[in-house]
């Protein structure tokens, strides 16, 4: 059985079915409540938005992702349908915008790296820029930002081009290859369009952090070498091992595509993550 399937069971098992907690997060009671009185119900296809209450554990996100999308076609059963999720938005508080070990950042690499296993028929919104008030004292107002119009049309934009073939830009950037040229990292990416560009024409890129073999992250100056290609540089880092953009659970970030898409945090390399579960 797959590790993190084996361990919802077992959290599963040591769950009271009567208690407060389990009335509220108890596995399949949404499922029970919510989707399964539309499965008999025929659609096109599905959009979906979620992931915060996952991001204690964010280490687990992309296989339990993985399986909804399974098991939500297996109910329908009207093949592949369309699936169009929401990337985790930027949340404060954070320790740091520059760069942070963060549960909110490994759950938006998880999110990414769905993109990149073997899925037909699914698309990601990336929502990084769309909470206007992070730092909001009120919980509640902060991690239920009120400016929801850019991800609906976003996700109608992955829609309109990957569902129903129309000739729209609608795919945010994402990291395709990354390789290192002396001093500087250069990351390429996919999506770009007519070219990368930061969201305000006239400001510096920024978000980026480069690492050297110490795995200690420095940000690092952007130039943008041509339409799908930044070089990476930091003086604090001679020798760079890889690069990272966007890493925080509230990142300082501004980067992207023609169509002003914004692009998706993203990592260089795999080493393990260093927020403390």
């Amino acid at each position: 059985m797959d590790l993190s399937l084996h361990r919802v069971r077992e959290r599963r098992s040591q769950m009271d079915p009567e208690s407060e907690d389990a009335r509220k997060n108890y596995p399949s009671i949404h499922f029970n409540g919510q989707i399964h009185p539309l499965i008999n119900i025929p659609v096109k296809g599905f959009i979906f938005y979620q992931g915060e209450s996952n991001t204690k554990r964010g280490l687990e996100y992309g296989q339990m992702l993985e399986a909804l999308i399974d098991d939500w076609r297996a109910q329908w059963n009207l093949g592949d349908l369309p699936f169009y999720y929401v990337q985790l938005f930027n949340m404060g508080i954070a320790g740091s915008r520059i760069y942070e070990e963060s549960n909110w950042a490994d759950t938006r690499d998880q999110q990414l790296g769905l993109l990149f296993k073997d899925i037909d028929n699914i698309g990601m919104a990336v929502s990084i820029d769309t909470n206007e008030d992070p730092d909001n004292a009120v919980a509640r107002i902060r991690i239920h930002p009120k400016n929801k119009k850019p991800i609906g049309e976003r996700l109608a934009l992955l829609a309109m081009e990957h569902t129903y073939g129309e000739d729209t830009l609608g795919t945010s950037p994402f990291l395709k290859s990354s390789y290192i040229c002396h001093d500087s990292v250069y990351v390429v990416l996919e999506n770009a369009y007519a070219g990368l560009q930061p969201a305000k024409i006239g400001e510096d890129l920024r978000g980026f952090v480069v690492a050297g073999a110490d795995r200690n992250f420095y940000p690092a100056s952007a130039t943008i070498v041509n339409d799908s290609i930044i070089a990476l540089k930091s003086e604090r880092v001679k020798i760079p091992v890889a690069a990272r953009y966007a890493w925080s659970k509230n990142p300082d970030c501004n980067l992207v595509n023609s169509a002003g898409l914004p692009a998706s945090p993203f990592r260089t390399d795999q080493w393990p993550s260093g927020y403390d579960y």
